[in-house]
């Protein structure tokens, strides 16, 4: 089913059956939201962590190359981990034994890397030794470092920001939301409406970020099925990146512009820019060249010392008693201005309160359907088992639409036009 995509394929179906029953009537705004999933996968230390990469490589030569294995003189000492290892348990330790340990198992690393690549033996280009080889390096990287004096010392912690969590899950990382910390990743999900129904569904790393997953999320719906299609959402997904993507598609994104944007405020002042962002005009009609490119933007540098600005009656009101003044312009200037300016219609605010519906299926797809740990590993993996708890979650909220004692749900007898169901890849 992952292979050929058959996940999206069921679910995609499911919602155009909808369409086609007349029970999704096409008016409906999508509601999109994340939330996070726990790996299946223990929460080892950075020692173990590292014993955990070097079993995997000696398992896998000791099993797939068993008669070349046996027939070795002299064996890496990591071959020890073949077996279950007696000794004292990690936190019983104090420092000063934890950092022997660690400058053991350290050596014990380098040693079967440095075996691995002067070995002539058939594994030295299998496929999955290599990645074995590659993801014992890259935690040797992220988690040791060398002091002055040639010691071994653990990396402080942030110092790394794409970090691996496990080597059983080598696409698991570390997340955090507010208070709440995991290893794995996130889930996000989109509910047509109020309907109850779930739309699509994507699984991300857990430490990206949640607008990210919205371009992905809108190419597996039925926006052709949809009247001025929508697609509601908090902060994370009002970018002006994703704005300009989905309207290219011919979908709207509605939600909240980051203050941090500065497009309001600057259009408040009067200030317009040109079409390439090459020319900013004040509110008195002069033109500013100079600027400076930051992330997300260019910093327009109006100087105080300006002949025009000195005999401006404006002077005051732009500088003060400042020098120098930076006018931030973002890269989706007229994009976000025109977002801010239906923030403040009656349109936006009734589809900003429905945007709590979301909450409460996520909520559901919970505590209900199992999605805050799923058993796979891998984040296509993550994306098969969210798609089918919301698949299953569907089927149930139609079982109970069609059985409602109060109003039973009364389907169309024809189908809408423009209903297209897709071929299964």
């Amino acid at each position: 089913m992952v292979k050929n995509n058959l996940d999206k394929v069921y679910l995609d179906r499911f919602i155009r059956l909808m369409y086609y029953l007349g029970v999704l009537k096409g008016d409906e705004p999508f509601l999109t939201d994340t939330t996070h999933c726990f790996a299946a996968i223990s929460t080892p230390t950075a020692i173990e962590l590292i014993r955990q990469a070097m079993r995997q490589i000696v398992r896998f030569l000791s099993k797939e190359y068993a008669f070349e294995w046996s027939a070795l003189a002299s064996r890496p000492k990591a071959t020890r981990y073949l077996e279950t290892i007696e000794e004292r348990k990690e936190h019983k330790l104090n420092k000063s034994e934890k950092d022997t340990r660690l400058a053991e198992v350290v050596s014990e690393a380098e040693e079967l890397l440095t075996w691995l690549e002067a070995s002539e033996g058939p594994w030295r280009t299998q496929p999955m030794v290599v990645n074995h080889a590659l993801v014992l390096c890259r935690i040797l990287h992220e988690r040791i470092v060398r002091a002055s004096d040639g010691s071994i010392e653990m990396a402080p912690p942030g110092s790394v920001k794409d970090i691996l969590a496990s080597t059983v899950d080598v696409e698991a990382r570390f997340g955090c939301k507010g208070k709440i910390k995991w290893r794995g990743y996130k889930v996000a999900t989109v509910e047509v409406g109020d309907s109850g129904f779930v739309a699509a569904a994507e699984a991300m790393a857990a430490n990206a970020y949640d607008g990210n997953s919205l371009p992905i999320l809108a190419e597996q719906l039925p926006v052709e099925l949809v009247e001025s299609p929508k697609i509601v959402g908090d902060t994370h997904y009002g970018s002006g990146e994703n704005r300009q993507q989905l309207q290219e598609r011919g979908i709207q994104v509605v939600a909240p512009v980051s203050y941090k944007t500065k497009c309001e405020e600057v259009a408040a002042e009067g200030f317009l820019v040109n079409a390439d962002h090459t020319e900013l005009i004040c509110p008195r009609g002069r033109f500013f060249t100079k600027w400076n490119d930051v992330q997300d933007g260019r910093n327009f540098i109006l100087e105080a010392n300006h002949p025009p600005c000195k005999q401006c009656p404006r002077y005051n009101q732009c500088f003060g008693r400042k020098k120098k003044r930076q006018i931030f312009i973002h890269s989706y200037f007229e994009i976000l201005l025109d977002a801010q300016a239906y923030a403040k219609t009656e349109e936006y605010h009734r589809e900003m309160r429905l945007r709590g519906r979301i909450e409460a299926k996520q909520s559901e797809l919970v505590n209900h359907y199992g999605l805050r740990r799923v058993r796979y590993h891998g984040q296509r993996n993550v994306a098969f088992a969210a798609r089918m708890k919301a698949l299953s979650s569907n089927f149930r909220r139609y079982h109970r639409l069609l059985h409602d004692k109060q109003n039973p749900l009364q389907l169309g007898d024809k189908a809408p036009q423009g209903v297209v169901f897709k071929k299964a890849a």
